[in-house]
């Protein structure tokens, strides 16, 4: 089995020490109110054991992770971005379909009080 392990965020800290957040996987809420207060990204950690090689590790490598860090927040808000732009759309299909509902709901409100008047 393999451990999944996140980034808690610094801000959050004190707050999951003291159990006024709770932690519910990825997910940080306010323990009194359930309210979301931040979501943790997956991390990779270098076990114990392996941290002196990485003070040893080559100059290119060491370049290519210093070029790479920059860019990974902005595929994450890209990756979110994209999520919000979906979820939006279907939002909208579903708005459009209440809609079309509403109408023919009027339409049957509309016969019935026809009928009523009869």
């Amino acid at each position: 089995m393999q451990n999944v392990v996140f980034e808690v965020p610094a801000e959050n800290i004190i707050g999951l020490a003291t159990g006024r957040l709770r932690r519910i996987g990825p997910v940080i809420r306010e323990t009194e109110t359930g309210r979301i207060v931040n979501y943790m990204r997956e991390t990779s950690v270098l076990p114990v054991q392996n941290v002196h090689l990485a003070s040893g590790m080559v100059p290119q490598l060491q370049n290519m992770l210093a070029l790479a860090s920059p860019v990974l927040p902005l595929l994450n808000l890209g990756a979110t971005m994209a999520f919000g732009a979906a979820t939006l759309s279907k939002l909208g299909k579903m708005d459009r379909k209440l809609d079309r509902i509403e109408q023919k709901i009027d339409i049957i409100d509309a016969k019935l009080d026809e009928l009523s008047a009869k």
